[in-house]
């Protein structure tokens, strides 16, 4: 029937897809990402202080290892469940015809169907069950049911995965770290592979940390390397033995943890419930049953469990008399940093507590920006180390005290400030690196780029090349090559595209979206596994999502293309600089933004590299030696800014 519409409240562009083809023509799929993310920048203050609706302290343990305390849109659904409610709201506030409504998560799928009776709808339900179709009380119950089944299998899955790690480190004889009692300078934390330390020489370079081991060496600083064996990369078997081979000092959260309070806080998440003020109202509206499905949530993961484990590394530094000056970790202000941060707090209250933001992250990163009332318990770390000056603007404004934040170098992404300041706006350190079209059976490193568009190539009709860096997320990188990028390809004859999969996505889902690919008629590509910082200097403009790579675009003098979802959050890193970017979010969008580009004029390209690389000082800081001082612990935070201030004025001019 004409003016019947769907409504895909979910996140798998795939499925939408599949139908979007099954109903053919008979409804219009009306896109909710526009919507989703205009209400989320509404509640986003709401969702970072959703902690003022608890009814029990903020510091309670089992709540700060939730995901609902860390309103990490990455493991909780919980804020795009609740901005798809609003958005949904507005269809439905605007009677038209027929309305179909597809959800994922069966508790927002019974919120809609109450709102939709609220406002006057004839509406029905369907879940594929005849009895919860008749009874649709039972879908909660049935939910919580399949919540519980599953709580109680990862659990006993995590215990098992633990005992198993345990044997294995009493096996190679690391039950307890192999230095022995003596007190340290620096605790550091690390994601371990087999590589992270070797077994013949010092350990002098992290992919998080940069240059910092081999400037602490150097210093004579005494580091203990707190390690989370990074085994869905590689086996924990192969990282335990390099571990065990190695002559640093290192201890694994595994070594801390025993399998009775493990036990214990397997048994305690899973009967844990947040105790909530009722109702919820965020942004004017009641959103306390979805508040509630969250809670539920939580018992379906272990990790709470995961990050409890953490607030055993202080009471086993202290039995063991390994007692470090700092501790120093990673910022997203994840549940194992906070859990990390407690145990040292309650064991070595004598440790001063730092954090190194070593990312960029987007405003809707929520977990990055603490609430009110964590800042007013002193649930912080004692200092914050971030990588520019911007981002102390940030925390500043989040309510961070000025004496907690210290700006320092970026040591992660320390060569993007040497690129930003070179002038040509070129990368120095990058290396010309020869990629080759190869047929569709061919290793990653060449491509797949079909005859008739290297011809359209060499005659001029697009003189330019795209390189599509993914994030983790496979079903993102799926829309924005499917539902994006190869629709707008087809009025832009001759685009040169580089596709780069993160180097951490499941083999299975790059050879899921691979073979979506080769179905595609008439689209080309070059499949590459080169780093990015050699990648760059040959494209001109870099299209992304969730990945940080825009920056590194931005200090390259290269075009910055965000592509948005029609279905979920917009995780943009870019997104505190809308002048910087261009977002686009449907194919129309996306060959619009491709042409300006073509169209720009060597004017405007300059002003363009200049405001990025004005930019890309102020959120990366150079790095120095005089300015590493600040990863020492000393108890005086001195951000150096002046000296750079004076060698910012040196290279630039005023």
């Amino acid at each position: 029937m004409a003016g019947d519409r769907l409504l895909y409240a979910g996140q798998d562009a795939a499925a939408c897809q599949t139908l979007l083809t099954a109903l053919g023509t008979h409804f219009t799929h009306v896109p909710l990402g526009e919507s989703v993310n205009r209400h989320a920048e509404v509640l986003r203050d709401d969702f970072i202080n959703l902690d003022k609706h608890l009814d029990q302290p903020v510091e309670d343990r089992l709540w700060q290892a939730s995901d609902m305390a860390e309103r990490n849109p990455f493991t909780s659904t919980l804020f795009q469940d609740a901005c798809l409610y609003l958005a949904c709201e507005e269809v439905l506030d605007v009677p038209f015809g027929r309305l179909l409504v597809v959800v994922e998560n069966p508790s927002l799928g019974q919120a809609l169907f109450q709102l939709a009776k609220r406002k006057g709808w004839r509406s029905s339900w369907r879940t594929g069950s005849t009895l919860c179709d008749a009874f649709p009380w039972l879908i909660r119950f049935k939910k919580r049911w399949t919540c519980l089944r599953e709580a109680l299998r990862c659990r006993l899955d995590l215990l098992k995965d633990l005992r198993r790690r345990k044997a294995v480190l009493a096996r190679l004889g690391i039950s307890r770290p192999k230095a022995g009692p003596q007190a340290f300078d620096t605790l550091l934390t690390v994601w371990a592979v087999t590589d992270t330390f070797p077994a013949s020489r010092p350990k002098t370079h992290d992919p998080y940390w940069g240059e910092l081991p081999e400037y602490l060496a150097r210093e004579g600083q005494r580091v203990l390397s707190l390690a989370t064996p990074a085994a869905w990369v590689e086996p924990f078997e192969d990282i335990a033995a390099s571990i065990a081979a190695s002559p640093e000092a290192v201890v694994l959260p595994e070594q801390c943890q025993s399998l009775p309070r493990a036990a214990w806080d397997a048994l305690r998440t899973l009967f844990w419930t947040a105790k909530l003020r009722t109702p919820v109202i965020l942004a004017g509206k009641d959103l306390t049953q979805l508040i509630r499905d969250g809670v539920w949530h939580e018992r379906a993961k272990s990790r709470q469990m995961v990050a409890l484990g953490y607030e055993r590394v202080g009471p086993a530094l202290k039995a063991w008399g390994m007692v470090p000056r700092q501790a120093l970790h990673l910022y997203e202000n994840q549940p194992w940093e906070k859990c990390l941060r407690r145990g040292f707090r309650d064991a070595l209250p004598q440790t001063s507590l730092a954090a190194c933001q070593h990312v960029p992250f987007s405003r809707l990163y929520l977990s990055f920006i603490p609430s009110r009332r964590e800042l007013d318990a002193g649930l912080t770390p004692h200092r914050l180390i971030v990588p520019g000056e911007f981002w102390r603007e940030v925390y500043l404004q989040a309510g961070y005290a000025p004496d907690q934040i210290v700006v320092a170098p970026s040591l992660r992404f320390s060569y993007l400030f040497s690129s930003a300041c070179s002038g040509s706006h070129e990368f120095a350190g990058a290396s010309k690196v020869n990629i080759v079209p190869q047929t569709p059976d061919s290793p990653p490193q060449g491509g797949m780029v079909p005859p008739a568009q290297s011809e359209s190539r060499k005659s001029g009709a697009m003189p330019l090349t795209m390189l599509v860096a993914g994030g983790m997320d496979p079903m993102e990188l799926r829309e924005l090559l499917l539902a994006r990028l190869i629709p707008a390809s087809r009025v832009l004859l001759g685009l040169d595209v580089l596709l780069k999969f993160h180097p951490k996505m499941e083999p299975s889902a790059v050879a899921a979206i691979l073979a979506d690919l080769k179905q595609v008629p008439g689209f080309g590509f070059t499949l590459t596994t080169h780093a990015i910082a050699d990648l760059l200097p040959q494209v001109d403009a870099v299209l992304y999502t969730s990945s940080g790579v825009c920056y590194e675009a931005l200090a390259h003098g290269k075009h910055a293309l965000y592509v948005g979802s029609d279905m979920r959050l917009d995780i943009n890193k870019l997104d505190w600089f809308p002048d910087l970017h261009r977002k686009t979010r449907s194919p129309q969008e996306l060959s619009r933004a491709i042409e300006e580009i073509l169209n720009e004029s060597p004017e405007a390209a300059h002003t363009r590299k200049a405001q990025a690389a004005e930019l890309i000082i102020r959120l990366f800081a150079c790095s120095n030696t005089s300015s590493l001082h600040v990863f020492l612990g000393n108890s005086k935070c001195d951000n150096n800014l002046t000296n750079l201030a004076e060698w910012t004025t040196k290279s630039f001019g005023n």
